[in-house]
């Protein structure tokens, strides 16, 4: 009797396992809900390796790898970079106080630069030997003349320096500075559709131009070209512009 109730409870514990396993009779898993997805090695990104593999190896970084950061500081500019910029220059003896000539026309009113040319120094005789010697007005010099060395100014620097019937004519006094010398007008356009242009006085080349004044109808020259041996000159007591020979000498 004993011997058939132990059979019967063997046959009931073997009848009862497949229900507490897997369908192959493996080890038991308990059912999560979420399903259990594996790439196959063929497709499962490469990542160059172990990623341990440098940190306790003991290898040394690589130097060859370039740097990413900042260049190295070299120093001052060479030939081949950029210069700094050091904006324009005022010193004296550039062409950055050379005015340009007087030309047959005046389109649009003239500024003139702000600086001048040295003089030549060391003048024997006069009423001074160096620039330093003129200080009683703008941009002093001090030039050759005929008793020596004699100071030279700037007596303007634009048209609004000067009074209403004259220009500022750069460059134009003797002894090279800027004056303001009479006018009739201040641009073409004030003549008529004519020229407003410089003319030489009485005294011919041994000065600069002492005027500006439009040309008229009435006028018997336009250019020098106009006046074999002589130059073309505005005649203030003609009221217009004719030939005229006359220069003066010393």
């Amino acid at each position: 009797m004993r011997l058939s109730i132990s059979l019967s409870l063997v046959s009931s514990a073997l009848f009862l396992l497949p229900a507490c396993g897997d369908d192959d009779g493996g080890t038991p898993s308990r059912d999560s809900g979420v399903a259990d997805v594996r790439l196959p090695d063929d497709a499962r990104p490469d990542t160059g390796g172990d990623l341990d593999s440098g940190r306790d190896s003991g290898a040394e970084p690589d130097s060859s790898r370039a740097d990413m950061g900042n260049p190295p500081d070299t120093g001052s500019p060479t030939d081949g970079g950029l210069a700094s910029d050091t904006g324009p220059t005022t010193d004296m003896g550039t062409a950055a106080c050379e005015d340009p000539p007087a030309g047959p026309s005046r389109p649009v009113p003239v500024e003139c630069k702000p600086c001048r040319l040295p003089g030549p120094g060391m003048i024997m005789g006069g009423l001074c030997a160096e620039d330093s010697d003129c200080t009683e007005g703008d941009n002093g010099r001090c030039g050759y003349s005929r008793i020596g060395g004699q100071c030279s100014y700037d007596e303007c620097f634009s048209d609004n320096d000067c009074m209403p019937n004259q220009v500022c004519a750069c460059d134009g006094g003797y002894g090279g500075g800027n004056a303001c010398i009479d006018a009739n007008c201040h641009v073409d356009s004030d003549c008529a559709g004519r020229a407003c242009a410089p003319s030489l006085g009485d005294c011919g080349h041994y000065f600069p131009p002492v005027g500006y004044y439009c040309h008229t109808a009435a006028d018997t020259c336009n250019t020098d070209a106009d006046c074999p041996g002589g130059y073309c000159a505005y005649m203030p007591a003609l009221g217009h512009w004719t030939c005229s020979m006359a220069e003066c000498v010393g």
